[in-house]
């Protein structure tokens, strides 16, 4: 592994053909600009599916990478170029193109973003599944790919269990559906397999959410309170938490203000309103039994989102330092990282699958002073989670040694003969993922 991404191909091209231009300027106009930036040839925002087929004809002639581009919110490096290549940015290709109210299905094109989706889906009574916190600038297209957990991640687990079907155009500028176990070839994949055209997901009756704010003096006796929630099969939304430098460190970048004691662990339990009565008594009696206490809150669901589960808009960590760990063992992780390296973090983390894992995402409380510093401790930090069972939360450019462990039981199998017969050129954002 290389602190700087790294990937085995490397193009001759330095600038674009005339001819390959020509045919960018008259295919999207205004919608094309060339790039000076490291890799970048240049960008085009295609707003229709025929664009996309005609765009990856002109790059498999050309032996041109595309690189995919949501909202570019991922740490992974999953929109930055490791070769020279053209970025697609899917920012134009906005549309909501159906909301399914029956079947409680919405189908989208991959540039809406969260938050106006969850508007539109509201006004039709319904709500996602499962969003990021990041809702008021990510894309669906853009956590599809990424497999990212969030907002209900505790009841429907990823994104990627709420997907019900995908349209992509493959690397011989094929149009195709993708739907029921052939989804995974998309999910999680950091656009190696196709540029996503459309997307839908499945979608659940609205419901007011009720929130409940809970502290922990040590993250034993937060352990100990997930651990008896787990246990009761509570019928719970959203579960997430933070350690008490993530609390002081959303303090410091412009969240909603909060006062909650010093050196505390915070957990944000949300429900569906029509359950309040029955799961917050019942919550409130594990939270008490565990040794921790309510904090009278008073901010609705989306305030607690936001001041609880937005640390990455801090800006201090480069590259990712986020883990998959078994629910149960983050009180012996605290205790394996060593003192010197524990002062400089910060944490919050995602309840995922009814509680079977947790979701964990470190911070640098100081901004990073090298990506190269920052590479070695997320190195050391993965070790350490490897060692109770954890893993890597996604590969993106970082972290390719570790693909096995993402994409097994045959999967990678099955997406390298997909690629193999779809995209033989490579041409889809490679280095990434795999």
């Amino acid at each position: 592994m290389q602190p700087t991404p790294q990937t085995g191909r490397r193009s001759k091209t330095t600038r674009l053909q005339t001819r390959t231009e020509n045919d960018l300027r008259s295919l999207f106009g205004e919608r094309f600009q060339r790039s000076g930036a490291d890799y970048v040839l240049g960008t085009v925002w295609p707003r229709k599916l025929g664009e996309i087929v005609a765009l990856v004809g002109i790059a498999a002639r050309e032996e041109i990478p595309l690189v995919p581009r949501g909202a570019g919110t991922s740490p992974y490096a999953g929109a930055i170029p490791l070769v020279p290549s053209i970025v697609v940015s899917f920012e134009r290709m906005n549309r909501i193109l159906e909301i399914d109210r029956d079947r409680r299905l919405v189908r989208v094109q991959p540039g809406v973003i969260w938050r106006r989706l969850r508007r539109k889906l509201h006004s039709a009574q319904l709500m996602p599944c499962v969003y990021p916190s990041s809702e008021a600038i990510s894309t669906v297209g853009g956590f599809v790919a990424q497999g990212g957990v969030g907002v209900g991640s505790f009841q429907y687990g990823g994104v990627s269990q709420t997907l019900r079907s995908v349209r992509l155009v493959t690397g011989k500028g094929v149009a195709m559906t993708l739907c029921g176990q052939s989804l995974e070839i998309v999910a999680a994949t950091e656009g190696r397999t196709g540029l996503l055209t459309e997307v839908t997901v499945q979608v659940q009756p609205y419901a007011a959410m009720l929130p409940l704010v809970a502290l922990f003096q040590n993250v034993e006796m937060l352990e100990l309170c997930l651990g008896d929630v787990a246990r009761l099969g509570l019928p719970l939304w959203s579960v997430c938490l933070m350690d008490p430098a993530a609390i002081e460190l959303g303090a410091g970048v412009g969240r909603p203000p909060v006062t909650l004691p010093e050196r505390r662990y915070a957990a944000v339990f949300s429900c569906r309103q029509v359950d309040g009565r029955l799961t917050l008594t019942e919550l409130r009696m594990r939270v008490r039994s565990a040794g921790g206490w309510l904090w009278p809150n008073t901010a609705t669901h989306d305030e607690c989102v936001e001041r609880f589960m937005t640390l990455q808009a801090c800006g201090t960590t480069p590259i990712p330092m986020q883990f998959r760990l078994p629910l149960g063992r983050l009180a012996a992780l605290e205790q394996r990282i060593p003192p010197r390296i524990r002062l400089d973090l910060a944490y919050e983390g995602v309840v995922a699958d009814r509680a079977r894992c947790l979701t964990l995402r470190f911070f640098l409380r100081n901004k990073a002073a090298s990506p190269r510093h920052n590479f070695h401790l997320a190195l050391e930090l993965l070790q350490l989670v490897k060692s109770l069972g954890g893993e890597i939360y996604a590969t993106g450019a970082y972290f390719t040694d570790e693909a096995d462990v993402i994409y097994s039981d045959g999967h990678f199998e099955r997406i390298d003969r997909f690629r193999a017969c779809y995209d033989p050129g490579n041409l889809f954002n490679p280095g990434k993922a795999f």
